[in-house]
């Protein structure tokens, strides 16, 4: 991975372009955040200390737009298909109610041990290789 990594304001170490894909594309707030075990931590990524068997996602999103958007990865009991979607939450501008919904995610590339590389569909799935079904992958 291509990797850049700067200062914030506040001192701490963040990540602002993985592979040519840098923070505040959108113009807001919109940056790499992670999660550890599915728990987004209360601490910068420099500051958590990752043990053994944990499981760290990054992804792209906006904390502070007009919702956040959480990665939902589903994989398949036979390990044959994973599903990505996202429970996006908005809120309504003037009562500021929040609306959550369930959304595929749609167009997303999808690579496996560094050379395989699938899209998912419409409906936010691909279907994995027989052969990368079994052992370890790095996705």
């Amino acid at each position: 991975l291509e990797l850049v990594v700067k200062t914030s304001d506040y001192g701490s170490l963040y990540v602002s372009s993985i592979n040519g894909e840098a923070e505040k594309t959108f113009g807001g707030w919109d940056s790499w955040l992670f999660e550890v075990n599915d728990v987004e931590p209360t601490v910068a990524m420099d500051q958590y200390t990752v043990s053994n068997n944990d499981y760290m996602l990054v992804y792209y999103g906006d904390p502070y737009g007009v919702g956040m958007q959480y990665p939902i990865i589903e994989i398949a009991g036979d390990y044959s298909s994973l599903t990505f979607t996202s429970e996006d939450t908005a809120y309504d501008p003037v009562t500021w109610e929040p609306t959550t919904a369930i959304n595929p995610i749609a167009g997303a590339t999808v690579t496996i041990d560094g050379n395989t590389t699938l899209i998912t569909n419409d409906e936010g799935w691909v279907q994995i290789p027989e052969d990368l079904r079994d052992g370890e992958h790095s996705y």
